[in-house]
């Protein structure tokens, strides 16, 4: 097993910088996850672990050994894509051995490590048939045997859920996660799926424009994120953030004004966005809370809803686990803990 540690790594595609110094280290034996929007840099900083990618600058460092410029075949990882790379000529047994077949390993010892990768995996009775005759979760379950079977000291996973069903998702994500901590290879996982990363990882890096925003335990990416983008990219449905201006203790936008409380670390008049979460956010009947506003939208989810009230022209997004009737227009009150607020400073960043 082996830690991976990325200093200073920046990739440049002409114009485009897309992964810009990025520094991280991910720990011996933990499940690692690169979590952003499209294009934010993660599958490239994915593919310069792997050595699919050069870095034009910066180290990259897979256990004690500087594999910068090493070649893939060389640095001891294995890759399970997000379309799962399978031949679709071979049957599953000639793929799931393929990786040893190039290295020339002995026929017999071949047998010997795909009969019980198979076994771990569930798949043998799988192991006669084509791609083409399983399902995408069999599929998945065939990459990572493929993986599997290379004694790598690193998983890297790219989107690897992103092609199944609801349903498949939770199956497969269990499955990964059970296979990850059963072996104690280390993982770096790739999705844009912030409900998969937060129930998948040790640690989440999050990404915009290729730089690291934040990198902390899941609970803390979601309790404290560290700058407004967090904020809003982490959470369904999303964190209510609102623009406006610190005054004493007091944040104000318009005619939506918020008690913050003591001292909020900003100059009086400096410009603030406040944060808080839908389910932070209890409804009450008119005038039993904070904040006046109407409802503006009502969205059932089965077992709750998520209901839009208007704050003086201001939108803010409350769960609302009870199923009680609610009126488009109807006048309630917002009732929060003052505690729950976050507030981020005119560069984005956290100030409390």
């Amino acid at each position: 097993m082996a830690e991976v540690v990325l200093e200073k790594v920046s990739k440049v595609f002409g114009a485009a910088r897309a992964v810009d110094e990025v520094s991280l280290e991910v720990r011996d034996g933990e499940f690692f996850t690169l979590l952003g929007p499209s294009g934010c840099g993660k599958t490239t900083t994915l593919r310069l672990v792997a050595g699919l990618e050069l870095a034009d600058s910066g180290t990259i460092r897979i256990g004690s050994r500087d594999v910068t410029r090493v070649p893939p075949p060389e640095r001891r990882i294995a890759m399970v894509f997000q379309n799962y790379a399978l031949y679709p000529h071979m049957t599953i047994a000639e793929n799931i051995s393929y990786p040893l077949r190039l290295r020339k390993v002995p026929a017999d010892a071949i047998a010997r490590k795909v009969g019980a990768v198979a076994e771990k995996l569930r798949i043998e009775p799988l192991l006669l048939r084509m791609p083409s005759q399983i399902s995408g979760g069999q599929q998945q379950r065939v990459a990572v045997a493929r993986a599997m079977v290379q004694d790598p000291q690193v998983y890297l996973f790219d989107e690897p859920l992103s092609n199944l069903d609801f349903k498949l998702r939770l199956e497969a994500r269990r499955f990964l996660k059970h296979i990850q901590r059963e072996t104690g290879v280390t993982a770096l996982y790739v999705t844009h799926d912030q409900t998969e990363a937060l129930a998948l990882s040790d640690r989440v890096a999050v990404l915009k424009d290729g730089r690291l925003m934040q990198v902390a335990p899941p609970e803390e990416i979601y309790r404290r994120p560290a700058n407004a983008f967090v904020a809003g990219f982490v959470g369904a449905p999303a964190m209510n953030l609102v623009e406006g201006e610190v005054l004493g203790s007091r944040f104000i936008s318009g005619k939506f004004r918020v008690e913050v409380g003591g001292e909020p670390g900003l100059a009086s008049g400096a410009g603030a966005t406040l944060g808080i979460r839908p389910e932070h956010l209890e409804l009450k009947p008119a005038g039993a809370g904070a904040l006046a506003g109407i409802i503006d939208d009502v969205e059932p989810q089965g077992h709750e809803q998520i209901v839009t009230v208007l704050v003086n022209e201001v939108p803010l997004l409350a769960r609302v686990i009870e199923t009680q009737r609610l009126k488009l227009g109807e006048p309630v009150s917002l009732r929060f803990d003052p505690s729950a607020l976050h507030l981020f400073g005119p560069d984005g960043n956290r100030v409390n």
